[in-house]
Order: structure tokens, then C-alpha cells, then sequence
């Protein structure tokens, strides 16, 4: 036992019941037919799970909690288990009865999404809040896959570049391969704005992703950003802001939806600086960081938080690539170093 009284368990179950809250869970019976959390929730093996998430009665995440001195990342295929025998229909990879499964020691959060498709374990900053679970289960992954790699800019864009036509495809690519840090570069005045218009528009038609961040460098150019996402003329379609709600982050706020959210990085930084518990993890299921190595190189002004709070897949474009032989990208776990050879 500790100074306090509290073994280092019940000290982790603190800190994981604490962080549940602030992301708007409460604690619930496992039978109340309700949203929150249950702790020791028998299944029917006879084990219990340290916690399960329920949305309106339904089992939708299991929690393994550990000590402090434990290693999260370690302790997920017991939830895994878990997942397998939890009361309800074993839809994701026809295995699983819940789509997400977490460990966690209080201090550190892991996650594995087992439905199709999807990125591999990582770590992320806080757990899901229940409107991230509920918006992120409406979305189809894997035909969002499927048409993603059956659709080029021939069906949503012809006037692309050759350089951005490339990097599209190269990005659906690290996409399609379970990527969800991607980092590419292409010089000034490639058209990023562009390619980063074309590739949230064809996540958003694809259902993908359902809502996307764009993080342009300067206030001008989140401004420009607007207008241009606003004005966007894809394909065969109506024009982007007739179908999809594009808005700067205060007004995204306010409203409470959009479709797209611009936001300078700094606009950003603030946001998670002085009002991080109106923002959840998995809020966001694509950033688009332009000029992104201010996230990377800028940690002391706390840009990189950005890029680190929100799980999402990330895609980084910048005309200012770090010296293809420094370890700074994959040392801060934040882009994955992924270059394409056409626009670098």
C-alpha cells in the first residue's frame, strides 16, 4: 500500500476513471441499458474486464487497466480476449464484439481498433469520448478503402498537376497501407492548398473520413484556405461547399459540426492550450498539416502537441523536408518519413 492507502492499482483506476470523466464518461451499472462506463464486468468465461464502455446498453470498448510500472502496449491482447468473449455479435473481423479495445496504467493510454482497415496499435493522448465512438462507428473503413483505391483524380479532379497527381496517389497508397503518418514534400508554389482539397475531398466522398482538419501556416493563408475549399469544383459534382460544411475553428466550435475545420497552427496550439476539455482525441479522423515541420522542429512553442493530441492519420506537406538523414521525425513520433520521389 502507499502513503495514502491505495495500492498502485487502485492509484491507475484513479487516474484511467479521472481521464474517462473528463472525456464525459460516468460510471454506470453494466445492465442500465445507458452510455458511460462499468468497472469489473463479468463475461462469460468467468473473467471480469477492468472496464467496459456502452453506448445506449451496447458494449462498444474494453478497457485493461494495470499498475504504473506496467507497459500498456503489453497488456492488449487481454483485452483483445476480452473482446472476443464480451456478450454481443462478433461483427468487427468477425472475431471481435466491441470495435476498440485499450490498455492503460494511468499514465499512458494504448489503443488497437479492430474494425477493418484501420491502423495498427498506438499510442494516443486520452480516451475516446462517446461522440467520438459513436461518430467514428458511423463511418465504413473499409469500403472507404475500396474506393479510394478504385478512384484517381480522373474521377474527382483533372486539373491537378502531375506532381500533385503523384502525391495523391502516393498518399492514398500509405493510406491504403494502414500509414497514418505521412509525410511529403513538395516544393513552394506546387499547389499543396490544391492537393490538400483534392485528398479531403475524396476521403469525405469515399466515407473514409468524416471530418478533416486543414492546418495552413499563416492567417493569410487560412483565410485563402477557406475561400478555396468554399469555391472547390470537384468533378461530376456539386461544388464542395454545397455538400461538405467547411469552417475556420471558432465557428466550428460554436456550431459544434463541420465537415472540414481550418485552423491556423497556432489557432490550433491555442485551442489545446487553454481549453483542451471541450477538444477530444478522436475528434478528427484526418489533420492535414501544411509547412509541417513547425509542428516538428517548433516543440518548444508546443506546435507539435497539434499533431500529437489528435488520433488521426496525419499528413504532414512541407517544402522544407528535414536532412533525409536525421532521426527527429521518428524520434517525436509524430510523421512517419515518406517522401515521394516525384515531388520531392
Amino acid at each position: 500500500m502507499t502513503a495514502v492507502g491505495k495500492t498502485p492499482e487502485q492509484i491507475a483506476e484513479d487516474k484511467i476513471e479521472s481521464e474517462l470523466e473528463r472525456q464525459g464518461w460516468e460510471q454506470i451499472d453494466s445492465d442500465a441499458n445507458r452510455t458511460g462506463y462499468s468497472k469489473y464486468v463479468g463475461l462469460p468465461n468467468g473473467k471480469e474486464a477492468d472496464y467496459v464502455l456502452y453506448l445506449s446498453g451496447r458494449p462498444v470498448a474494453i478497457i485493461e487497466a494495470k499498475r504504473e510500472s506496467k507497459k500498456p502496449r503489453n497488456h492488449l491482447q487481454q483485452a483483445r480476449n476480452y473482446a472476443k468473449v464480451i456478450t454481443g455479435t462478433k461483427k468487427f473481423k468477425n472475431t471481435y464484439a466491441v470495435p476498440f479495445v485499450f490498455a492503460s496504467n494511468g499514465e499512458e493510454i494504448v489503443i488497437d481498433d479492430l474494425r477493418e482497415g484501420t491502423p495498427g496499435i498506438r499510442t494516443i493522448r486520452s480516451f475516446y469520448s462517446s461522440e467520438d465512438i459513436s461518430r467514428r462507428l458511423s463511418l465504413n473503413i473499409e469500403s472507404g478503402l475500396d474506393w479510394l483505391g478504385s478512384h484517381t483524380h480522373e474521377d474527382t479532379d483533372k486539373e491537378l498537376w502531375e506532381n500533385q497527381r503523384e502525391a495523391l496517389a502516393n498518399i492514398k497508397e500509405s493510406i491504403q497501407n494502414r500509414d497514418h503518418r505521412i509525410l511529403v514534400s513538395m516544393a513552394t508554389g506546387s499547389g499543396k492548398t490544391r492537393l490538400a482539397m483534392a485528398l479531403t475531398y475524396q476521403l469525405l466522398e469515399s466515407g473514409y473520413a468524416g471530418r478533416v482538419l486543414f492546418v495552413p501556416d499563416t492567417e493569410q493563408l487560412e483565410r485563402d484556405a477557406l475561400q478555396a475549399f468554399q469555391s472547390y469544383d470537384p468533378l461530376g459534382a456539386p461544388r464542395f461547399s454545397d455538400k461538405y460544411i467547411t469552417r475556420d475553428f471558432d465557428k466550428y466550435r460554436d456550431a459544434g459540426n463541420a465537415d472540414v475545420v481550418v485552423s491556423t497552427i497556432q489557432k490550433a496550439h491555442y485551442e489545446l492550450k487553454e481549453n483542451e476539455e471541450s477538444c477530444s482525441v478522436g475528434e478528427f479522423d484526418v489533420v492535414i498539416a501544411d509547412e509541417c515541420h513547425r509542428g516538428i522542429y517548433n516543440s518548444e512553442e508546443g506546435y507539435g502537441k497539434v499533431l500529437d493530441y489528435y488520433d488521426s492519420v496525419e499528413i504532414g506537406l512541407t517544402a522544407t523536408p528535414p536532412p533525409e538523414d536525421t532521426t527527429t521525425l521518428q524520434q517525436q513520433s509524430r510523421l512517419q518519413l515518406r517522401l515521394s520521389p516525384g515531388v520531392r
